[in-house]
């Protein structure tokens, strides 16, 4: 047996050894197996950089030698997912194009971005174009472009055909499915230049600040988190917070505004953010920290220890997630109310307190874990008080029970 092959059997012994991670490693290669030994590594860790220090990079391609530069990202918000890389370059064919960012590597050590896809393609590749309002051309022309680079696009193409999320580290070469991971619909897609323009607000329609940075995982095509300057909103001053996507949603159709869907209390207890701790989203220990602090689903597996039949139902498309909270102001206001109902009640635990309400057309669907029986009917009671009548609520809150401590408030 040679170095190389003790090489990965070591590798891929190692992560079957961490369980937890076995469902992101990746189900196809690149080139060979060097390639695979990268890919198993990566499987284990996140490559996060601020999108701030990502634009205008230079990108190395297999010679090492620089081709193109970035120029901004297509995020899709929804998902938390990086659809595309803008880049500019004369390789690029109308000198600027969309590249999907599964075979961008990063190197931490010289701080160097490499593409390791095929150079030819470059030449013959769809030009950029600003994304649109039509959502089926959108979603139509980025599958166009997955298939152009050799990768399959990780949003349902057609009720017929899926192809697999990202896994993060992975590169999904030559299309083949991983079958167990359900994939999801491309979601409204907008510039990472544009999404840090936009003011983010909470539940009870009171501005909590603005997006000011991203950080994000470029070769597992995700957005790690959300930077939201809260502008004193927290009542200590001036400062920062590193927030999940999935705790973000759009605030209408025209993406104007963004909902965090966490509570005041739970954004306030929630560790803040310094530029010093960009870093350390590389390590999956720390990012997970930051998601419970918001009560979400760990990044490494996208489903948390003690509620995995909750989040395997949640991503059903028929169920309703934070993104389609009604616009309208009384949607708005019955969600306000009923959040601002639980917060005052005493003796809720945590998770009782960060529950999901979603409000759509006076109708108030309730979401996620909460300690006992007696928390979960009163806070259908709370709901039904405020949408009019129990008929009004939709009650999916479930009791879990972990024998890990939970702070309460």
């Amino acid at each position: 047996m040679n170095t190389q092959h003790r090489l990965l059997l070591l590798a891929a012994s190692l992560l079957l050894s961490l369980g937890s991670y076995a469902e992101d490693s990746p189900t196809s290669g690149m080139v060979g197996d060097e390639d695979a030994t990268e890919r198993v590594t990566a499987a284990m860790q996140i490559e996060s950089i601020p999108f701030t220090k990502l634009i205008g990079q230079e990108v190395h391609g297999a010679d090492d030698a620089p081709f193109a530069e970035i120029k901004d990202l297509l995020i899709d918000l929804d998902n938390g997912r990086v659809v595309h890389v803008i880049l500019s370059g004369e390789k690029i064919a109308g000198g600027e194009g969309e590249i999907p960012p599964h075979a961008f590597g990063y190197t931490w050590q010289d701080r160097t971005i490499k593409w390791r896809g095929d150079a030819s393609k470059l030449g013959t590749a769809p030009k950029f174009s600003p994304p649109g309002t039509n959502r089926q051309q959108q979603r139509d022309r980025a599958a166009e472009i997955y298939r152009h680079y050799g990768q399959e696009p990780y949003f349902i193409v057609s009720e017929e055909e899926a192809g697999p999320p990202p896994t993060p580290g992975g590169v999904h070469a030559h299309g083949k499915k991983d079958s167990s991971v359900e994939p999801v619909r491309l979601g409204r897609v907008i510039l990472a230049t544009d999404l840090l323009k936009l003011t983010v607000r909470d539940s009870m329609d009171a501005k909590v600040g603005g997006v000011e940075d991203l950080i994000v995982d470029l070769p597992g095509g995700r957005v790690v988190v959300l930077i939201i300057g809260s502008g004193g909103f927290l009542g200590i001053g001036d400062s920062k917070s590193a927030v999940p996507p999935s705790a973000i949603g759009f605030l209408g159709d025209e993406k104007e505004e963004l909902l965090l869907t966490a509570s005041k209390d739970t954004l306030k207890n929630a560790p803040r953010y310094r530029e010093e701790d960009a870093e350390r989203f590389n390590d999956r220990a720390y990012t997970d920290e930051i998601y419970r602090s918001y009560n979400t689903a760990p990044y490494a597996k996208g489903t948390a220890a003690d509620n995995t039949r909750l989040n395997k139902r949640d991503r059903g498309r028929a169920s309703l997630t934070p993104i389609n909270q009604g616009n309208s102001r009384e949607d708005i206001a019955i969600t306000a109310s009923i959040r601002k109902a639980i917060r005052a009640r005493e003796g809720f635990s945590m998770s009782a307190r960060n529950v999901k309400i979603i409000t759509r057309d006076g109708r108030v669907t309730l979401r996620g874990p909460v300690r006992t029986d007696d928390e979960k009917t009163a806070i259908a009671e709370i709901a039904a008080r405020t949408a009019g009548s129990p008929e009004r609520v939709t009650n999916q809150l479930e009791v879990i029970t972990s024998s890990a401590p939970q702070s309460e408030q």
